[in-house]
């Protein structure tokens, strides 16, 4: 049993709660994606990926913030999250450990999700319209300053490149930091070119402990994908391959993460009937890591084997075999795995029954959570 915890509900509490308040999430490697609830960036370390790169690079900010709208037939456009505006936000909760934001504005209601694959330097945001007139179109405008996670948010934005080759896309920083490669899923899809521009920003957080607190997000444009209700849309940003971030599609993903949620509730005794021992065992998934670099039976042997991740080496992945519409083609037989950067076979795992009975499978983001900013 996991309880969905209530993190802000419009009309609730102060209103600037969602700026106040932050969520977690990890993916089993040290990288990590966190936030506050509106969006806004108030330090150094909020961003949708952070990677665990191997040395020297180490956790790496990749990937700091998605600006979102919506329009519809007109030239009216809605904002929803990743500024200051945090009127569209009607609740965030957290669902099974993972984050979950709900917008509901001017007769538009939009779910988001966000999820990390575990074992893996990737993040998938996907939106679900529930409600709202046709003809909807949601504008996502990536921004970003990649650096290394604890450098000063001063720290000068390189010179980035922008690739594309159908509808994937690459932004490379240069210098030693990997290509930042993005897809979006969803039946119409197109990326608008826009003028190169640098966004100030000023973290409160940093600013109130006195460190360097003014700094800026490089965009280059944004991708418009329109809405149809009870249609998921997604967006995956990744620095593994092309053909790691096709193994499986968000809602394969998905799947595969909800069966390893609840496989590793029922491991631990009361929790499937205690929300509180269930809450208490997905956090405690968060701080188990199998670092870049350090071979997986390494760090399997450091965790307790009440709480450790199970080993994939054997078994068929237990995901949905269902075909993706849109998906990034691949050529599995060519797959290229980085050194120190976990392949798909080996970077996940989803419990089929009893406690000892494991599958491997391709992705399964960690749990999240929620806290108050000090």
């Amino acid at each position: 049993m996991t309880s969905n915890r209530i993190g802000y509900r419009r009309g609730e509490g102060a209103p600037d709660l969602p700026v106040r308040r932050e969520w977690l999430v990890t993916n089993g490697l040290g990288g990590y994606a966190s936030g506050t609830l509106a969006g806004t960036i108030t330090r150094r370390y909020h961003g949708l990926l952070v990677a665990a790169l191997p040395n020297p690079l180490g956790r790496t900010m990749m990937f700091n913030q998605l600006i979102e709208w919506v329009s519809g037939k007109g030239d009216a456009t809605v904002p929803l999250g990743g500024g200051s505006n945090t009127d569209a936000l009607a609740e965030f909760r957290v669902e099974q450990g993972l984050p979950v934001w709900v917008y509901d504005v001017q007769g538009i209601r939009i779910e988001k999700r966000l999820m990390l694959p575990s074992g893996q330097n990737s993040v998938c945001v996907t939106y679900r319209l529930i409600e709202g007139p046709p003809g909807l179109t949601l504008h996502l405008r990536p921004a970003l300053q990649v650096r290394p996670h604890d450098a000063p948010v001063s720290t000068r934005t390189p010179v980035y490149t922008l690739a594309l080759s159908e509808d994937r896309f690459e932004i490379i920083p240069g210098g030693e930091f990997p290509p930042l490669r993005m897809y979006v899923y969803g039946d119409h899809t197109g990326f608008v070119f826009e003028p190169s521009t640098s966004s100030p920003v000023d973290y409160s957080i940093e600013a109130a402990r006195g460190y360097e607190s003014h700094g800026t997000l490089w965009s280059r444009g944004r991708f418009d994908i329109t809405l149809e209700v009870n249609k998921p849309v997604a967006l995956m940003a990744s620095v593994e391959s092309w053909d790691v971030m096709a193994a499986l599609d968000p809602d394969e993903l998905t799947l595969c993460e909800s069966r390893r949620r609840r496989a590793m509730v029922r491991r631990v005794k009361d929790a499937e009937e205690t929300a509180v021992v269930a809450d208490l065992v997905l956090g405690a998934d968060q701080f188990i890591i199998a670092p870049v670099g350090r071979p997986v039976s390494v760090a399997a042997s450091i965790a307790p084997s009440s709480t450790r991740r199970p080993s994939a080496s054997s078994g068929e992945c237990a995901a949905s075999t269902r075909s993706s519409s849109r998906r990034p083609s691949v050529n599995i037989s060519s797959t290229s795995t980085p050194a120190g950067i976990f392949s798909p076979a080996a970077c996940c795992q989803v419990a089929t029954g009893s406690d000892q009975a494991w599958t491997s499978n391709v992705h399964a983001p960690p749990a999240s959570g929620v806290t108050q900013a000090s």
